[in-house]
């Protein structure tokens, strides 16, 4: 008769059993996610995740199996402090963070107290049995106690032949009371290094502490002389990208590029919040290769002497941190030399071949279109706006457009998250607007009619939307208005587009976060035009206009023109109305 305790150790044995099946059926895959660093996040390993099960004993699993060279890459992608902490977890780890490439030491996890830090520092560095490093990133605040200390870092970088170099004195963005540390000349003499980034330290512009080889610079809130940009890239003439963060926050910026480094990409970061508004900044190249304004537009002035480009970028997404960059009234943009320094910089840019534009630049140019409506003709073969398809932003896209002849690729950037900025527009700016939209569109019109009429180039037109919902479908089932669900203009866009550029054009391709849509579009096919009623009635400006009163409208002139689509049946407001104050229209 079998007793309790054997019945026992029977169910034991059925549910040890169970669990192994178990463990088999499922995935045989590990995924391991680390956090922290300009690095990917995760890695996967295909080895099997069965327990090697012999004589009751369990063996190593797959990790333990790998090589130390496979184990070496994993800790690279994770933070030093975290690396350091692995060799806790068996004696296989133990000491192979010593042979990391990728040396990644931030203030994170170490509180306030600074001396943590620097010792920990100072022990990875003595205990490192690496031949070479690519990557030494460090971040600590910094005074003159640690000067000895941080030249030492720096003395280990090169001895290990350093690739890339980022050493940050204030992690904090908090003011210094103890001067900023001065990077020393030995360094330029590491001919393997071919990026830095410098945040909040002193240079010496006499003698520039880079080697030659380098291609990438990276200088943030760091005091520029006036010709220190110009000795740096005389130095450095392999120089590729040089990234200008936030430098002579309270003084004038001069960025004065040497004509031999003309493969040079600029890009300027700058914050409303960081620089001082009465400064200027002076831009003076003969050749480059792009230009890139990042942030915001803060200072006063900006002087441009470019004289060859082939790349012009506003991505000033940051704009909305300055009240008068944001508000409209019916006189324009309140802070109009924000407008006005946009302006200057797009239509001296006109050269450029290749142009993108902001959200908020497309809107102050449906802004800027009311009160000066005409801009420069630009090069540009490629253009590509960030938008959210708003109505208000129709006459920027019109705008833009018409000083683009020459477009080849046309990309859309749908803007449709919850911090998309749209400009905040007073109710002075909505009446102007709304008595003035259909003598407004009729502008618009002339100019889409001469977008089409010159832009017949145009053989690619894409739209990207990485914020909606509709990311995924299945094949051969696009939707396309679920992909335009949240704007106002995407269809209408759309078939206004497939209509009248229908010459060259050939392509037109959907993008989301995971999928890639394409159609080609057929030139020889005839276009069907009996849709223009569906996309008139789809208009938000008809809204606008059937929402007036009677008297107005009959009191001003009316106009019919026929196009290839249909007759087209619209108000005009005579130009006389521009010069009058919102208060006193109807």
């Amino acid at each position: 008769m079998a007793t309790d305790s054997d019945n026992e150790s029977t169910d034991d044995d059925d549910y040890e059993h169970r669990l192994i099946a178990d463990e088999e059926e499922r995935s045989m895959w590990v995924f391991c996610s680390f956090g922290g660093g300009d690095f990917p996040r995760s890695v996967e390993f295909p080895f099997p995740m069965k327990r090697l099960r012999t004589s009751g004993t369990v063996g190593p699993d797959c990790i333990d199996r790998l090589p130390n060279d496979v184990l070496i890459k994993i800790l690279d992608l994770l933070p030093a402090k975290n690396a350091v902490a692995m060799s806790v977890l068996s004696q296989r780890w133990r000491n192979l963070w010593e042979h990391m490439t990728n040396i990644d030491i931030r203030p994170d996890g170490f509180g306030q107290e600074r001396d943590k830090i620097v010792d920990f520092i100072c022990s990875v560095v003595k205990n490192h049995e690496a031949e070479k490093i690519k990557r030494f990133c460090v971040s600590v605040c910094y005074s003159t106690g640690i000067l000895h200390h941080v030249s030492s870092w720096l003395s280990f970088a090169k001895k290990k032949d350093v690739e890339e170099l980022s050493l940050d004195m204030n992690p904090e963005n908090s003011s210094l009371k103890y001067g900023r540390f001065r990077i020393p000349q030995f360094l330029r003499v590491c001919l393997e290094l071919t990026n830095m980034k410098l945040k909040f330290v002193e240079l010496d512009y006499l003698s520039p502490p880079f080697p030659v080889t380098l291609k990438q610079l990276l200088l943030e809130r760091i005091v520029l002389p006036e010709d220190g940009v110009e000795k740096v890239t005389s130095h450095c003439r392999q120089l590729e990208k040089l990234f200008l963060v936030n430098c002579s926050r309270k003084s004038d910026l001069h960025v004065i590029i040497d004509p031999e480094c003309n493969q040079l990409d600029l890009v300027i970061q700058e914050e409303v919040t960081m620089v001082k508004g009465n400064t200027k900044l002076h831009i003076s190249a003969s050749r480059i290769n792009s230009i890139e304004f990042v942030s915001a537009l803060p200072r006063r002035c900006y002087e441009v002497n470019v004289e060859v480009v082939a790349g012009a970028k506003f991505m000033l997404d940051r704009m909305s941190y300055a009240r008068e960059a944001t508000k409209v009234t019916s006189m324009g943009l309140l802070g109009w030399h924000y407008s006005d320094n946009f302006r200057q910089l797009l239509n001296h840019f006109q050269i450029a071949e290749q142009l993108v534009l902001s959200s908020w630049c497309v809107q102050v140019l449906a802004v800027e279109f009311l009160f000066q409506p005409q801009l420069k003709t630009h090069q540009a073969n490629h253009l590509m706006l960030e938008s959210g398809l708003k109505h208000l932003e129709y006459e920027g896209i019109c705008n833009i457009l018409a000083a683009c002849p020459h477009l080849k690729s046309l990309s859309f950037v749908l803007s449709m998250s919850p911090e998309y900025q749209e400009l905040r527009y007073n109710d002075s700016y909505l009446r102007l607007h709304s008595n003035l939209r259909v003598w407004l569109f009729e502008k618009a019109e002339e100019a889409n009619l001469e977008v089409i009429q010159c832009s017949q180039n145009l053989a690619v037109l894409e739209f990207r939307n990485y914020s909606g919902e509709y990311q995924t479908w299945e094949d051969r089932e696009f939707d396309e208005s679920r992909f335009f669900k949240g704007t106002d203009w995407g269809s209408p866009l759309l078939l206004d587009l497939k209509k009248n550029l229908f010459r060259n054009l050939n392509k037109i391709i959907y993008v989301t976060k995971k999928k890639r849509y394409e159609v080609n579009v057929d030139s020889s096919a005839e276009k069907s035009l009996d849709s223009w009623t569906a996309l008139q009635d789809s208009k938000p400006w008809m809204d606008y206009f059937r929402s007036l009163p009677d008297e107005v409208k009959m009191s001003n002139v009316r106009f019919t023109e026929f196009l290839p689509s249909g007759p087209r049946t619209y108000y005009s407001y005579p130009r006389r109305l521009l010069d009058v104050e919102a208060d006193e229209l109807p």
